[in-house]
């Protein structure tokens, strides 16, 4: 059950509210970045993670510093495929234990460039159209898949097993910022720390009293998207 109320002309929804899917949405194309080296030799990945490194290095599309810290750095990835690339002249050479040690490298590799790719996976979700979320990814190294459909999202405020806990759910994939309040007149607000996704888990709340949150994405060169409503729930 929802209710509303005006406050300064602004019409707020208050209780439990469900967001109407939206069908255009739901059955719009969505993009989504692959890594495909399954069937990739060691040198080959090792060749592939040189090439994406060097096309996310000095990309537009690619936040400047700072570099955000939950990703993956390039200096990172480059220190790891120079380790790589010697294990790799190792196991040419048939050196004792040689051929694990690849292995690790190359493991070591393939998280980098996942981690790299959960960042491009961001923007590429920020971007206005399809055809420029794959020129994003493409213009990174990086394979993509088209599905048949983006899978639908919520906003929503629930209660957690937890007393005191509310789990938060976003619209949209990637980095989020998040603001709380308990003032029902919306100016007494506080920030909440960042997330990589759109999830937050907000505990040490007041068991039977009613929160409001709301959430943007974080876009790259420090931007932002546009606040949501506030949504709002009664901790458990």
């Amino acid at each position: 059950m929802k209710n509303l109320f005006v406050l300064a002309g602004v019409i707020k929804v208050t209780g439990e509210f469900k967001k109407p899917v939206n069908k255009d949405v739901v059955t719009e194309n969505y993009i989504r970045l692959t890594v495909k080296w399954e069937k990739l030799t060691p040198a080959k990945k090792i060749e592939d993670a040189k090439l994406k490194k060097s096309l996310c290095t000095g990309n537009a599309d690619l936040p400047v510093i700072p570099w955000p810290t939950q990703f993956v750095a390039l200096a990172k990835l480059g220190t790891d495929i120079v380790d790589a690339d010697a294990k790799l002249l190792l196991r040419s050479q048939k050196m004792p234990n040689s051929r694990q040690n690849l292995s690790v490298g190359v493991k070591l590799l393939y998280k980098d460039v996942k981690s790299i790719g959960a960042l491009i996976q961001t923007i590429m979700d920020a971007a206005p159209s399809n055809d420029e979320a794959i020129r994003i990814c493409t213009g990174c190294g990086y394979t993509y898949t088209i599905s048949k459909g983006r899978p639908p999202r919520k906003n929503s405020v629930a209660k957690s097993t937890v007393p005191g806990e509310l789990l938060v759910e976003a619209e949209g994939d990637g980095m989020h910022q998040w603001q709380m309040t308990a003032d029902p007149n919306f100016v007494d607000t506080v920030n909440l720390d960042p997330t990589t996704d759109g999830t937050y888990e907000k505990g040490n709340l007041i068991s039977g009293k009613q929160y409001w949150f709301r959430w943007r994405l974080v876009l790259p060169r420090h931007k932002y998207g546009k606040w949501c409503d506030w949504y709002d729930g009664f901790a458990p």
